[in-house]
């Protein structure tokens, strides 16, 4: 059983009434059609942002890359990745395929473990010459794949990357955005 079904199986034991037995739970959820879709270009590179289990998202596609046996019809991904701790279920296999080549680029933000407190925000920052390149001139593509509040942040952290070079930085994203380059997938707790 997957960490993330035991996780839910407990709230919904936690959250339910001691006299209804577990076959009458009913669980009341929302599901939306995803916004993420593929890239115009596959040739051209992708940055993957995402946190915790919202990586998961994006597992799919790197699973499909694994199978394939060229790379070099489709252009390099790079990997931003944020999780509270080091133990977090889905570093060995990412940290696996950078190793093998399927991504090109990993960075991980350990937030409950890094001094100071690191989060993936803060990568996309420290390397603000090496992301505006691969949005600039290389014409990457962004999925974003987080919280509400999280993607505002990173939203925020791109900006402050395009200030370094562009006068009005926030025509520069909503460019990429309208050009369908930044995409997200988003939840809210």
């Amino acid at each position: 059983m997957s960490s993330f079904v035991g996780r839910l199986k407990e709230r919904l034991k936690a959250n339910t009434p001691r006299n209804v037995s577990e076959k009458k739970v009913e669980v009341r959820a929302l599901i939306r059609s995803g916004v993420l879709g593929i890239p115009n270009n596959l040739s051209e590179p992708l940055i993957l942002i995402s946190v915790g289990a919202g990586i998961s998202v994006f597992r799919g596609m790197l699973q499909e890359r694994q199978e394939e046996k060229s790379f070099s019809s489709t252009g390099e991904v790079y990997v931003y990745y944020g999780c509270k701790k080091k133990d977090s279920p889905y570093v060995n296999e990412l940290t696996s395929w950078e190793v093998k080549g399927i991504i090109n680029k990993l960075d991980i933000a350990f937030s409950q473990e890094d001094e100071p407190k690191v989060h993936v925000q803060d990568i996309l920052k420290a390397q603000k010459n090496d992301i505006y390149n691969l949005i600039k001139e290389k014409n990457a593509t962004i999925m974003v794949c987080a919280s509400l509040s999280v993607e505002q942040n990173i939203k925020e952290a791109l900006i402050e990357v395009f200030k370094h070079r562009e006068k009005n930085p926030n025509a520069l994203f909503e460019q990429i955005k309208s050009e369908k380059r930044y995409m997200k997938q988003l939840w809210n707790y």
